[in-house]
């Protein structure tokens, strides 16, 4: 039964009006939708309360999840490309007259190994991109990587000499190192937050430390190759993990069915165009510059630079430049 409004006498339920004052009829506000079996039009009242509670309740995970898988491809590749680095940083100090200076043998070995590891992640990076690989950029963070290991080497070896050589000191060389080749990397690749990038680094150091220290009273030495691999890649890992889980939104390069590439958007534009120097993606066959993507307020800009044209694409918005699809990703 349903209430008159004005003068509350019970009426069947599909009445417009009151039977008695003719009046306004309170009815239940119905919610249609439409059966492919049937094709009919079915009037039921729903409850939504349920729905938008589990709604709520799956987003965070699926945004966790998204970002993580966005990036895995990334991560493994800068990942084997750091191990790389750290094996030739490592050969290097082996067969290179270094270890005549005991005094300075560590500084040397950390000068190589933070070189050659910081030249690799570059590289991966660039190669990650279908850019060139061989640049100024390049030799920028081999030498920079080359000053934090010796820096490094340096305070390890007045460390010993205070308080004698000991593991713990080794492992907090090691997490200097990937301190510094975080915060060097933070001017190198895209949009890398440089605190983030700096406590990855960090981190990546710490457990190679204790990798190559367990190395040394299990292994002998015999795994000292692979111990200075390991620290290469936990260093590209974990800086590479963090830099992926923390952004807001990224780029999906995508060159066709099955391979694509992620970049991050932050503080610094993404430009794309067939300029090797100027822009992050290289894109065969377009302007020098051709594109430019920036995060401003927490939205996506693009700006087509030769009309100078701007959209604010939306999240999953596709747009083609040359022979490239790019789609704006974020977390929903």
């Amino acid at each position: 039964m349903v209430t008159c409004k004005t003068c509350g006498v019970n009426n069947a339920p599909g009445l417009l009006a009151c039977r008695v004052c003719g009046g306004a009829v309170a009815q239940p506000t119905p919610q249609t939708f439409t059966t492919m079996a049937s094709a009919r039009t079915v009037t039921q009242v729903a409850p939504v309360q349920s729905v938008e509670r589990v709604a709520v309740a799956v987003a965070p995970a699926n945004s966790f999840l998204k970002k993580l898988q966005s990036g895995l491809g990334r991560a493994i590749t800068l990942a084997l490309w750091g191990a790389g680095g750290g094996l030739a940083g490592d050969l290097i100090f082996e067969f290179a007259p270094f270890q005549l200076m005991p005094l300075l043998s560590d500084s040397f070995a950390f000068a190589a190994a933070g070189c050659a590891i910081a030249a690799a992640i570059t590289i991966g990076q660039a190669v990650y991109l279908k850019r060139a690989w061989l640049d100024s950029g390049t030799f920028l963070s081999g030498g920079f990587g080359l000053i934090a290991g010796a820096i490094s080497g340096a305070i390890a070896n007045v460390a010993y000499n205070l308080v004698g050589p000991n593991d713990f000191t080794r492992i907090l060389a090691w997490g200097f190192v990937g301190l510094l080749l975080g915060l060097g990397l933070s001017f190198r690749i895209a949009n890398l937050d440089r605190l983030r990038s700096v406590g990855a680094g960090l981190i990546g150091g710490l457990l190679g430390g204790v990798l190559e220290v367990i190395d040394s009273h299990v292994g002998a030495g015999v795994l000292s190759l692979l111990s200075c691999s390991a620290i290469g890649f936990l260093i590209a890992l974990m800086i590479v993990v963090g830099d992926t889980l923390f952004r807001e939104a990224w780029l999906e390069i995508q060159y066709g069915p099955r391979e694509s590439r992620t970049v991050s958007l932050g503080r610094d534009p993404v430009c794309l165009g067939s300029s090797v120097s100027e822009c992050a993606v290289y894109v065969r066959g377009v302007a020098p510059i051709a594109r430019k993507y920036e995060l401003v307020d927490r939205r996506v800009v693009s700006t087509d630079i030769d009309s100078g044209q701007r959209t604010w694409p939306t999240i999953d918005e596709a747009q083609t430049i040359g022979n490239v699809t790019v789609i704006v990703r974020g977390s929903k």
